[in-house]
């Protein structure tokens, strides 16, 4: 069961992702075959999404080349030197 803790990091994590792979609310939403709305929900913090959308959300962005996993985006504030830190194409660029 999840706090209210990690219900605040996970709707500014949704939006720090979603702004560091330039994407819109509109692409994830589509992508999970849901409304755009209630991803907007999700962002907000005014619902929640279920344990299956949150690892549905997870497993997208490791297909994006971000390793995150569900602790990771329930958990402290995703900044965006921490998404730099943990996207494998920038890992790979430096090696």
């Amino acid at each position: 069961m999840r706090t209210n803790h990690q219900n605040l990091f996970l709707k500014g994590n949704l939006k720090a992702l979603r702004d560091y792979c330039e994407l819109t609310q509109q692409q994830i939403a589509e992508v999970l075959h849901i409304d755009r709305s209630t991803y907007t929900y999700w962002e907000c913090g005014k619902v929640s999404p279920s344990i299956h959308r949150i690892t549905e959300l997870v497993e997208f962005y490791q297909n994006r080349g971000i390793r995150l996993d569900f602790n990771l985006l329930l958990g402290d504030s995703l900044t965006a030197s921490v998404l730099e830190g943990i996207t494998e194409h920038n890992r790979k660029k430096s090696m």
